[in-house]
């Protein structure tokens, strides 16, 4: 499967459901709305990026301190916790900084990464 004619197709018929609602008879509402949909406002164009060299990008401390994430976040999110010691702040890949951001900003994303890369984190 073609990931990229998938999405394509997946555009059209979600344009061609959408556009069947309403049958627009004045032509320039018509061009209106058929550059409003031409313009990918709806869809933009997927964002791919390899990169097998994860850059680092924070640490949870630092997204916590910057109000991106609560500040809980940085005393659970710690490496080398013990009894007797809080441990070290969890460090992120620039990815998952992006990822948080867009997440703190309201803005919808998909993340898709590699072994390795703190899917899991």
């Amino acid at each position: 499967m073609n990931v990229f004619e998938f999405r394509q197709n997946l555009v059209n018929e979600y344009a061609e459901v959408s556009r069947s609602f309403a049958r627009i008879k004045a032509d320039d509402i018509r061009a209106y709305v058929d550059a409003e949909y031409a313009s990918q406002k709806y869809w933009p164009a997927p964002l791919v990026q390899v990169n097998p060299n994860f850059q680092p990008g924070g640490t949870v401390e630092f997204l916590c301190a910057a109000g991106l994430l609560s500040t809980q976040c940085a005393e659970i999110f710690r490496f080398g916790k013990t009894a007797s010691s809080a441990g070290h702040s969890l460090p992120l890949y620039k990815h998952q900084v992006e990822a948080i951001c867009l997440a703190a900003a309201g803005e919808s994303y998909v993340l898709t990464t590699g072994t390795g890369s703190g899917r899991s984190s």
